[in-house]
């Protein structure tokens, strides 16, 4: 009897690690992600509005304080940038791979061209690492140049790999131009050697973005903390998508 303990206990000093982590790849996801949708992202602080609207002169600084809450309450679209903050955590006992990161566009249309808010930024640059254009037929996860310009493609020569409980945490800016884009993201792993895809979104959501249209119905100007009825589509922040 004794010596049948003594030989079970050896089988579980030898395989007890594996089979726990076993069960625990079982129970978990090979990746926790959690994200942040800044309203005001790098140095872009511009809302489109579908409607014309009149804004009185204020001591209204950004946006926001415009709008009280989030301008997507009021169904205001982001214009030319949107940033987004991914930390992914990794939960598996065998390495996970991020492979890919890509834009899945849902629907595009003509940029909104109703009112446009432009205000000066507020604040220094966060430092980006990777971009996706929109407009490019393979919108998937390019290096940033010093001059603030998406380059190479990053999966293209790199890959993460995340142990269990190893956080990276990814700054990305998404860029559009010309058209209003309804999109997520999509995040390739490889995970035991299977491929998954991963969506991320905004809280169950797509994100609308658009790019900056021809001429729009109002554009204010904020400046000195108060807003100026006056300029026109020029005022509308640049792309910045080629090299």
């Amino acid at each position: 009897m004794v010596s049948v303990v003594l030989a079970t206990l050896g089988v579980w000093q030898f395989a007890g690690p594996m089979i726990t982590d076993a069960i625990r790849d079982r129970l978990s996801d090979p990746v926790s992600i959690s994200t942040e949708w800044p309203d005001q992202f790098g140095e872009n602080y511009s809302w489109a509005l579908r409607n014309n609207v009149d804004i009185p002169g204020s001591n209204m600084s950004p946006p926001s304080n415009f709008f009280g809450v989030s301008p997507r309450r009021f169904d205001a679209v982001k214009v030319e940038e949107q940033g987004v903050k991914i930390t992914v955590v990794g939960g598996h006992s065998k390495p996970v791979i991020i492979t890919n990161l890509k834009a899945r566009i849902f629907s595009t249309a003509p940029p909104v061209s109703g009112t446009l808010l432009y205000a000066i930024p507020q604040g220094s640059s966060p430092l980006l690492r990777v971009g996706i254009d929109l407009n490019d037929l393979n919108p998937s996860a390019r290096s940033i140049n010093e001059r603030g310009q998406l380059a190479d493609r990053y999966f293209e020569g790199n890959s993460i790999t995340l142990n269990r409980g190893e956080t990276q945490s990814i700054s990305v800016d998404v860029r559009a131009s010309r058209t209003t884009f309804t999109w997520d993201l999509q995040m390739d792993i490889l995970d035991g050697g299977k491929s998954k895809t991963i969506t991320i979104d905004m809280a169950g959501h797509p994100v609308e973005l658009t790019g900056c249209a021809p001429s729009y119905g109002r554009v204010y100007l904020n400046y000195s903390s108060e807003w100026k009825l006056g300029g026109d589509a020029s005022m509308c922040p640049k792309p910045r998508s080629g090299i």
